[in-house]
């Protein structure tokens, strides 16, 4: 089935409104945008190597931090799959695959050879929309979406639009967002655009000031969340995203900033 493809069906799409969203990747974004988009009332399909494992970790975040949507897990709007092919006939697709430049072209490139009409979005913390796309002949179709961790408070969209996108895309990218109601802004394409570029800074001096100064991690937050407005400080939000992220996230970020 490898060399299966959908036929484009680009001009049945004209004017047509995204109510089938593709998830790609069961980490913690992609868990939280999951749940997040049948809140919206939205068909969603998640696409991961273990669906068992993902349906358990939505139930827990779910339970924990959204109890009175716990019964989302079980909806007929929601598919866990392993077939990539079951994705890629939904219309657009949130890629939130490891922070890894090989792993996302690649994933996003067998996306391209299956669907010729879908619209990609990566979630990319810290690669660039020219990295992910470069060589992919893609029409214009990929763009970087990235939301912001956690996603039901963080109600705002960095946005990177190719250059070749088409004006249709465009409306209906208008459309799916409006029925997020996140609040979307087009940024520069740079590593972590502006939000990580700024955090990411923020977080490597907390830790310089532990270390250096002795200051607890937890006096750290207080000041920052107290003092500043914030709705986290720098270690809360490190490990919401989790080690192994921040850590390639950090890779990432120095190996560019090099470039």
């Amino acid at each position: 089935m490898r060399g299966t493809t959908f036929p484009s069906n680009e001009s049945n799409s004209k004017g047509r409104k995204i109510e089938h969203v593709g998830v790609a990747g069961s980490g913690t974004m992609g868990t939280q945008l999951v749940a997040y988009f049948l809140s919206r009332n939205l068909k969603v399909t998640l696409y991961t190597s273990s669906p068992t494992r993902a349906k358990t970790l939505l139930n827990d975040f779910l339970k924990e931090r959204i109890p009175k949507l716990q019964h989302l897990a079980d909806t007929e709007q929601l598919t866990i799959t392993s077939d990539l092919y079951v994705l890629c006939k939904t219309q657009i697709i949130i890629e939130t695959m490891k922070e890894d430049l090989m792993i996302k072209r690649d994933f996003i490139s067998r996306i391209v050879e299956i669907n010729s009409s879908v619209i990609i979005g990566s979630c990319t913390s810290s690669l660039t929309l020219k990295q992910i796309s470069n060589g992919i002949q893609d029409n214009g179709r990929i763009q970087v979406i990235h939301f912001s961790n956690p996603v039901a408070k963080m109600r705002v969209i960095e946005l990177v639009l190719s250059k070749e996108i088409s004006k249709q895309t465009k409306v209906r990218l208008e459309a799916f967002f409006s029925k997020l109601e996140h609040e979307v802004v087009e940024v520069p394409d740079i590593p972590g655009y502006v939000i990580n570029s700024i955090i990411f800074a923020m977080i490597e001096q907390a830790n310089n000031l532990e270390k250096v100064h002795g200051i607890s991690s937890e006096n750290i937050d207080t000041l920052m969340r107290v003092g500043c407005g914030f709705p986290m400080g720098p270690f809360e939000i490190e490990k919401l995203i989790g080690t192994q992220t921040v850590e390639l996230i950090r890779k990432n970020l120095r190996d560019n900033s090099q470039d």
